[in-house]
C-alpha cells in the first residue's frame, strides 16, 4: 500500500507540474541560459522520480542494503540541487528589474522545484522505512553534494566566459580587418557582438554579486564566486576597450 501511495504521488507530481517557462522571454542572456540549465536539471529530476518507482519495487523485494543506500544517495543529490535552485530563484524574484514575463517564468520554475522537492522528501521517508537484510545503518553522504547548485552556477558562468575569451580573439582579428577595409557592415557586426558579450557579463555580475551576499558560503565557495566575478571584470575591461577602438574607425 505504501508503494502504491508513493507511485500515485509521483504520477500526480509529473502531471500537475506547471507549464515549462520559455527561456526566450528573458531579455538578459545570462538569465536565459540559467533558466535553460535549471529546466534541464528539473527534467532530469522528474525522470529520476519515474525511475525511482521501479527501484522501490526492487528494494521491497530484495531488501538489499546496497540498493537502499544507492537510492538514498541519489535522492540526497537531487534534494541538494533543488534546495540550491529554489533558493536562487527566490533571491532572483526579489529583483526589481524583472518584467512580468521574466517574473512569471521564475515563479513557474520555483513552483516545479517546490513540488519535486516535496515528493522527493516523501519518497525518501518511505525508502528509509524499508528494513534491509543487513540491519547496520550507514548514513548516506550529503556533504559532498551540499554545494551542487553553486558548482553548477559557477561552471555555467566560467564556461560562457571562456567562450567570450575565444570570441574576443576573433573580434580582435576582425578589428584588424576593419582598420584596413573600413567596412560599415563589419563594424556594425563587431559592435553587436561586443554588446551581446557585455550584456551577458553584466547579467552574470549581478547574479554573482547577489550570491556573494549569502551568509552560508564557506571560504572556498566565496573564492570561486569572487574568481568568476574577477574574470568577468577583466573581460568587461577588454571588450570595452575594443569597443572604443571599433567605434573610432
Amino acid at each position: 500500500m505504501k508503494i502504491a501511495i508513493v507511485l500515485c504521488a509521483i504520477v500526480a507530481a509529473v502531471v500537475a507540474a506547471p507549464l515549462a517557462p520559455n527561456p526566450d522571454d528573458f531579455r538578459n542572456e545570462y538569465d536565459r541560459l540559467l533558466v535553460i540549465t535549471i529546466q534541464e536539471k528539473l527534467a532530469d529530476t522528474e525522470h529520476f522520480l519515474a525511475r525511482l518507482s521501479h527501484q522501490l519495487v526492487e528494494l521491497n523485494k530484495s531488501k538489499s542494503k546496497a540498493v537502499k543506500d544507492q537510492i538514498l544517495l541519489e535522492i540526497d543529490f537531487s534534494l541538494n540541487f533543488l534546495a540550491g535552485a529554489n533558493g536562487h530563484l527566490e533571491r532572483e524574484l526579489k529583483r526589481t528589474d524583472l518584467n512580468f514575463l521574466e517574473k512569471f517564468n521564475f515563479e513557474e520554475l520555483l513552483a516545479t522545484g517546490t513540488v519535486l522537492y516535496k515528493d522527493l522528501e516523501e519518497t525518501q521517508k518511505h525508502v528509509k522505512a524499508v528494513e534491509t537484510k543487513d540491519p547496520e545503518e550507514v548514513a548516506a553522504a550529503t556533504d559532498d553534494f551540499r554545494n551542487e547548485y553553486d558548482r553548477l552556477l559557477v561552471a555555467l558562468t566560467l564556461e560562457n566566459f571562456h567562450k567570450l575569451e575565444q570570441g574576443l580573439a576573433t573580434l580582435s582579428h576582425q578589428y584588424t580587418e576593419l582598420e584596413k577595409s573600413k567596412d560599415k557592415t563589419l563594424k556594425s557586426s563587431i559592435l553587436r557582438e561586443i554588446s551581446l558579450g557585455l550584456d551577458f557579463i553584466a547579467g552574470a555580475k549581478g547574479h554573482l554579486e547577489r550570491e556573494l551576499k549569502r551568509t552560508d558560503l564557506n571560504l572556498v565557495e566565496k573564492f570561486n564566486f569572487e574568481a568568476a566575478l574577477a574574470t568577468g571584470a577583466v573581460l568587461t575591461k577588454d571588450l570595452t576597450a575594443l569597443e572604443a577602438k571599433v567605434k573610432s574607425v
